[in-house]
């Protein structure tokens, strides 16, 4: 799943692709976990934490490291990443 490739109005742009913002990160994975009819529940002890955690990340009362949000993936079954892009060769 590439949220990166969708979005509309990046917060910041690098080498000519569009990092999407926390809001949309959130959201594409909110997605997921509904289609997967997932409980807050469940995806909280997939990552070894309390359900009050995810439904703030969820509500995005809560502003999530890139380690958190990878979690929540995972939790979720999905993978987020980021690639690094040089002179339009990508070295990572």
């Amino acid at each position: 799943m590439s949220v990166a490739t969708r979005c509309t109005k990046p917060p910041l742009a690098v080498s000519g692709y569009a990092l999407p913002s926390e809001q949309e990160v959130l959201r594409a994975l909110g997605q997921v976990k509904r289609r997967q009819r997932l409980s807050t529940k469940t995806v909280a002890e997939r990552m070894g934490v309390a359900p009050s955690v995810v439904s703030r990340l969820e509500n995005q009362r809560k502003h999530p490291t890139f380690e958190t949000l990878q979690r929540y993936a995972a939790a979720i079954g999905c993978e987020i990443g980021l690639v690094v892009v040089q002179d339009g060769r990508t070295i990572f």
